[in-house]
This record gives C-alpha cells, sequence and structure tokens, in this order.
C-alpha cells in the first residue's frame, strides 16, 4: 500500500473514531465494534459516519493503530482528534480500568472482583467509557502479573483498596470487621478456635453470619504463612483491639468490671439494657468506650462468659447490687428458692430425708416434683467452701441451714429436748421409747423424735459423740445419767438399771485407699441410688438386694445392700465410716439409732 493510501485510511478511521468520541463522550470503542449504516435521519450533520467509514471495524482498528505507536506524527495525529494517552494500553489504565475499580468499590463495599464480572451496559452509575467493560478478567490478570506492573501502579492499586487474593479479600472484609466486633461484643479477642459468627443474631452484620472467626484468628495468633504478611500490614487495626495482647481477664479488670461499677454510680441503678453501648465521654472509664455493656451481661448470664472471673468477683458484684442468677450459682436457681418456701411453710430448714416439693399451690408450680432432700443432701456432701455454696452461703445463714446437720441437730432438738425432759421430770432418765410429744412446752423441731433412742446413743457412744464431748458440763448439770438407774417412783423396768454403756469404738485414723473407694464408689452409690428412686433410705427393707440397674454402680450388683445397713446399725461394721460419714448417711434417711 502506498504511503498515501495509508495515510488516507488513517486519516478516515481518526475522522471515525472521532464521530464515536463525539456521539459517546470517550475513546472506549468496543472491539467488536462495526461502523453501522446511517439510518437515523435526524443526527446532526456532524455526528454522522463518514460513508467510507461504513462496516469499518473500528474497535479492531483502534487497537492496531495504538498498539506501540512509535511515529511523533501518528501520535500527534491522535492526540489531534482529543485521544488523552499515548497508547491504548494507557487509556483503558486511566479510563476504563481505575475508573471502573473505584466505581465498583462504591457499589460493593471492597475491591475483591470477581473474574467473571462485566460492566453492566447502559447503568447511569457507571462512567460510559466502561459500559461493557470485562472488569473481572482486567483484576484477575492483575493479580496474576503483578510482578510486571510498575511500582507506581501497584502503589495506585493499593491506594483504593485493590484485593490481590482470596485470602486478602476475606482478612479485609471479613476478618478484621468480625474482628472488631467480637472486641466491641466481648471486650477482648481471645476469640475460641471453634468460634463462628452466629447467624440470625442481630448484633453481627448479616455480611458475618457464618464467618468463621476463630479459625482466622487462629491462623493469626500462630503465624501461618498464609496470612504472616497480612498480620503484618495490618498492625495497627490489630492493635487498636488488643489482638494478641488481651486476654479474659485483663478485659475483665480493665474494661468490663471498672464499666458495670461506673454503671451503678452513673445510672443509680443495676438493670443494664441489652443494647447499652458505654458512651465515649467522661466519666466513664476511657477504656470502656464503645464497650456493648448490654450484650455482655446478657451473654454473662445465659452463656457463661466470663466464667472463672465472675467468680472471684461474686461478692464484690452483689454488694454492687447486681441480683443475675449467675450470681447465686447453681443453688440459686432452685435449690435456695425451695428451701426458703420450706422455711417459711415449716419455720425451720431442717429437710427430712426423701423430702420432694409436693403439687401444692403453697408451692410455686415450677418446683413441683424438685427432689430437695436429695439436692440438700449434695450441697452438705460437697460442704460450704463449695464454690456453689460459696454462691448462696449468706443466703443459707440467714435460713438457718446447717451445713453439719449433727451440730445442728444437737444444738436445736437433742439437747432443747433433753433440757425440757428434765424440766417435766426432774431427771434424764429417758426411756429407751420415749418420743417428744408434739406438744408444749416441748420444742417443736423435736417434735416426735425419738429421744430415748437418742439417749441410749449418747450413753453406749454411738450418737453425738462430739457434741456429747462438747457439752459434758451442761449434759452433767442436767445430771446426764451416763449409766441408767432406776428413779425414786421406779418407773424404769429393771431390764434398764445400770445399763452399762458400750465403749466408743477406737478410731484408727484415717481409712485406707482402698476402703474408702469401696466405701464411696460401692455402699455411698447405691445408698444414693436408692434415695433417688425412693425418696429416702428410711424404709430400705433388709432383705434389699441391688438389682442389675443402670441406676445402681455396676460394681454393686447383686450386693444385700439391706444387710450392710443392718450391720451399720448394729455397730458391727463400716464403724469408721458410719463415724466420718454420719451426717451424709442420715441425710439420706439410714437411721443409726443405738440398738435395741
Amino acid at each position: 500500500m502506498s504511503t498515501s493510501a495509508k495515510d488516507s485510511k488513517n486519516e478516515l478511521f481518526l475522522r471515525t473514531l472521532k464521530v464515536f468520541h463525539d456521539r459517546h463522550g470517550h475513546f472506549a470503542v468496543p472491539f467488536e465494534f462495526v461502523v453501522p449504516k446511517e439510518e437515523d435521519n435526524e443526527v446532526d450533520e456532524s455526528l454522522e459516519w463518514p460513508k467510507e467509514s461504513i462496516g469499518m471495524k473500528l474497535g479492531k482498528n483502534l487497537r492496531l493503530y495504538t498498539r506501540g505507536i512509535n511515529s511523533g506524527k501518528k501520535l500527534a495525529a491522535l492526540k489531534e482528534y482529543g485521544f488523552p494517552c499515548d497508547d491504548w494500553n494507557t487509556y483503558v489504565w486511566e479510563y476504563q480500568l481505575l475508573e471502573a475499580l473505584k466505581i465498583y468499590k462504591e457499589i460493593e463495599g471492597h475491591l475483591y472482583v470477581k473474574q467473571m464480572y462485566d460492566v453492566p451496559e447502559g447503568d447511569p452509575r457507571w462512567p460510559k467509557s466502561t459500559w461493557g467493560f470485562k472488569l473481572g478478567s482486567y483484576a484477575q490478570r492483575l493479580r496474576r502479573d503483578k510482578s510486571s506492573l510498575t511500582p507506581d501502579q501497584i502503589e495506585r492499586l493499593d491506594n483504593i483498596g485493590f484485593i490481590w487474593s482470596e485470602v486478602q479479600w476475606r482478612w479485609h472484609d471479613f476478618f478484621l470487621p468480625a474482628l472488631r466486633r467480637f472486641f466491641e461484643l466481648y471486650g477482648h479477642t481471645v476469640v475460641p478456635r471453634n468460634y463462628i459468627v452466629p447467624e440470625q443474631d442481630v448484633h453481627w452484620p448479616t455480611e458475618l453470619w457464618g464467618y468463621r472467626l476463630g479459625f482466622t484468628a487462629t491462623q493469626a495468633l500462630e503465624k501461618d504463612h498464609s496470612v504472616v504478611e497480612l498480620v503484618r500490614s495490618s498492625k495497627e487495626e490489630l492493635s487498636a483491639v488488643e489482638f494478641g495482647t488481651s486476654t479474659p481477664d485483663s478485659a475483665w479488670e480493665d474494661r468490663i468490671l471498672p464499666a458495670l461499677e461506673a454503671f451503678v454510680d452513673i445510672m443509680g441503678h443495676t438493670e443494664v439494657d441489652e443494647e447499652f453501648i458505654v458512651p465515649s465521654e467522661s466519666p466513664w472509664p476511657e477504656k470502656s468506650w464503645g464497650l456493648r455493656l448490654g450484650h455482655v451481661v446478657v451473654k454473662i448470664c445465659s452463656k457463661h462468659i466470663y466464667a472463672t472471673q465472675l467468680q472471684q468477683a461474686k461478692p464484690h458484684l452483689r454488694e454492687l447490687g447486681f441480683s443475675w442468677s449467675v450470681l447465686r450459682g447453681k443453688y440459686g436457681r432452685q435449690l435456695l428458692p425451695a428451701l426458703t418456701v420450706y422455711r417459711a411453710i415449716h419455720g425451720h430448714a431442717d429437710v427430712p430425708p426423701g423430702f420432694i416439693v409436693p403439687q401444692d399451690p403453697a408451692w410455686p408450680s415450677d418446683l413441683w416434683g424438685y427432689r430437695l432432700a436429695g439436692q440438700i443432701a449434695g450441697l452438705r456432701r460437697f460442704g460450704p467452701n463449695d464454690p456453689d455454696a460459696l454462691d448462696v452461703i449468706d443466703d443459707l445463714e440467714a435460713l438457718g441451714f446447717a451445713f453439719d446437720i449433727q451440730e445442728n441437730s444437737w444444738n436445736e432438738k437433742v439437747l432443747p429436748a433433753l433440757e425440757v425432759f428434765h424440766e417435766v421430770f426432774g431427771h434424764l432418765n429417758v426411756p429407751q421409747r420415749f418420743v417428744v410429744p408434739a406438744e408444749e412446752p416441748w420444742p417443736k423441731r423435736a417434735w416426735d423424735m425419738k429421744l430415748g433412742t437418742i439417749a441410749r446413743g449418747i450413753r453406749n457412744g454411738r450418737q453425738y459423740c462430739e457434741q456429747a464431748e462438747a457439752h459434758r458440763d451442761r449434759l452433767m448439770e442436767l445430771d446426764f445419767p451416763w449409766k441408767v438407774k432406776p428413779t425414786e417412783g421406779g418407773e424404769h423396768p429393771t431390764s434398764l438399771w445400770h445399763h452399762a454403756p458400750r465403749p466408743i469404738p477406737p478410731m484408727t485414723g484415717e481409712l485406707s485407699g482402698e476402703r474408702e473407694k469401696y466405701w464411696n464408689e460401692v455402699v455411698m452409690d447405691s445408698l444414693r441410688a436408692y434415695a433417688e428412686q425412693h425418696g429416702s433410705c428410711a424404709d430400705l427393707p433388709e432383705s434389699f438386694v441391688i438389682p442389675e440397674n443402670d441406676c445402681y454402680p455396676r460394681s454393686a450388683w447383686g450386693i444385700n445392700l439391706g444387710l450392710r445397713v443392718r450391720l451399720m446399725r448394729q455397730g458391727t461394721r463400716y464403724v469408721e465410716e458410719v463415724q466420718k460419714y454420719r451426717s451424709e448417711l442420715e441425710a439420706l434417711g439410714v437411721e443409726l439409732g443405738g440398738d435395741e
């Protein structure tokens, strides 16, 4: 082709390109664009396609013309018609790619563009130069060929937030927002490894529902190679939420507890609304600003977060006036309310073995069927220093509850009954079959108590040994007969005169390991199971053999439990075990009186 012919062809191309620009406002001619035959007769003459250009593959020609322009004349001619760049790739970079990325971020909120994404045609939100632009393909090419980009290009992409990988995208658009939210909700960023953002939870943005926050948090803490660069580049964001430095202990001491204390001081009450957020202003503690304190309180009460820290702070929180059920532990939910009602009805807190809350209007319906006696036996077994017992210790003391059932029974029933017997009869030769009358002046809590059996047990050293020794002076004042002797009227049968007491069985110290293990895992567990099944061990038949039933320990199947209880009563077996576990045995309903 001659030079003049080539120049003529280029001149036609440039005139046609100018018409396209004047019509559309840009030079981004689609690759497949072909100059159409003009059908609109009302088009302005300056916007008409040159007749010679009809059918021209303008998009293809544009790319051929601008590919590697090395002629000053050619470039000058192109710019004369308004083309703003030195080559086509630069134009695509400046007027299509960067412009499209900016709009995409405005719409989607991020710049992780999926590979198949094309800019929609005719959408007024996008510049016309980008309509139909294959943004996803270009974004994928950028990620793949990052090493071929200039430092300036990489910097410009970084400045607008371009995401170079899916890991980076999930880090910036999921992990960091989720971690910030976790910090707001819980006060720290020690995220459990298996923590997943709960779905349908209004406290979390919907786009984060189901996100495996714990997994990525663990990767970040363990410096996993897939996120190590992201951790380094996000140092400021991670530091702002104390990631890697905060702990539940530090969060509790620095943010949660000070916020709760300030809430009481400032608000004047302890009802923290679920939506309450600590204001970011004085006099609220600065480290607590922005903390969703209401949410934390809800989770403390429902999910038992901060359980370890709460255990130590319970007394202080109760002093502040907080009355959360979790502050009273497991015994505060049913045992304490049930014991409170029992005392209101009966006037004391001595719950008999086997007592089950009746279906009675005097009792709250949600307590009907509650095995109060069994729960109290467990409470006594673990003792007053058990963490759950410490939660309600003040309430129990206010109700008159005693952990040492022997001591309490002696002080509240046995000794007062002996004193009244002495007052009424002038002596303490209590007949063996004497039962405390259910009438005045006898202490009400001792009514129907087998005082004669107890007096015999005291004499022969099988009941209330420690109490009798501790109160020996008082018993001496009452002239308690350590040997039975007839009164002047001779009311007592001669068979009781000078009844010789049995010596107190000698204690040999602690039980051996195997002996104590057998006692607890076979005998005591069997008695507990029987009491659970029948309400008490008071009616356990002497012939009762433990059945092959899973409610009993397998190691006890076939054992004659009734016989063992009889031997306990007679004092011929398990003497040391009975002395050590007497309170619990009596709580289960096992009667351990003296021999008849």
